[in-house]
């Protein structure tokens, strides 16, 4: 997928509350996206919303030419383009950043997700068929839950709500702290809001196991020129700042001041 390119929505549908599934065409949609990576989409016709909005990549299919997004409809940006209809086209920057990584002997991965963090997980999935993927989802009911068949066709999928109107309730870091005591994991993905990073890095200092997280932030240009979206950051003692949009958005968790 080239960097900077035009898009047209084939489909908007809302999926969950305030979340909607979007679809573009993208003439030059190709896998050597990375899964953990985003797309900065301008707003169209909105000269009073210059800032574009990040969205991760949900998935991609070659074949058709399209990129999926998930969106959540939180502030005017956002809820203007969920809002789009059909034939609208669509000012794109993408793929940006860095996304997960996976040593090619990886053979089982635990995937820890929260809300609309659930999204960029999917791919992941995707592009490591070879891989045996075990979900750990939280959302905070039934009505905010999305892509749930998804995860469970193509993982082992635990599933958490916050009220237990589907799943377990309670949170998806308890179950995977309690599996860890049993099970072994290669590695470790997560996108979620704060809260749920805080909650999966005690889980992990219990394991010599590596965890990565993709930070989800207010971003200016996307592209490293502005730091808006920087984040503290600490290696072997040495405290540093990163750039979400480039350094990132996946880190270490272990690395990152949370």
């Amino acid at each position: 997928m080239s960097r900077h390119q035009k898009a047209m929505l084939i489909s908007s549908e809302k999926v969950a509350v305030d979340t909607y599934e979007i679809v573009l065409e993208m003439q030059n949609a190709r896998r050597d996206a990375i899964p953990g990576q985003f797309v900065h989409i301008q707003v169209p016709n909105r000269p009073d919303l210059l800032m574009r909005r990040p969205i991760s990549i949900n998935t991609i299919d070659t074949a058709s030419g399209t990129l999926t997004l998930i969106i959540q409809s939180k502030g005017r940006g956002t809820q203007v383009l969920c809002e789009l209809k059909p034939n609208a086209i669509l000012d794109v920057i993408g793929p940006v950043g860095r996304g997960f990584f996976l040593h090619k002997d990886t053979k089982k991965v635990a995937l820890v997700g929260g809300g609309i963090g659930v999204a960029p997980l999917r791919y992941l999935i995707e592009r490591n068929p070879q891989i045996e993927f075990y979900s750990f989802l939280g959302f905070r009911g039934k009505k905010f839950a999305y892509q749930v068949p998804v995860f469970k066709k193509k993982s082992n999928l635990y599933l958490h709500t916050d009220d237990g109107t589907m799943g377990k309730k309670g949170f998806a870091t308890n179950t995977l702290d309690k599996m860890m005591k049993t099970e072994h994991f290669d590695a470790i993905c997560a996108c979620g809001p704060a809260p749920m990073f805080r909650a999966l890095n005690q889980v992990v200092s219990k394991y010599d196991v590596p965890c990565y997280v993709s930070l989800e932030e207010r971003m200016g240009c996307g592209i490293g020129g502005c730091k808006v979206c920087v984040c503290e950051t600490m290696d072997d003692g040495v405290k540093d700042f990163k750039k979400v949009c480039q350094d990132g958005p996946v880190f270490d968790i272990r690395k990152v001041v949370l």
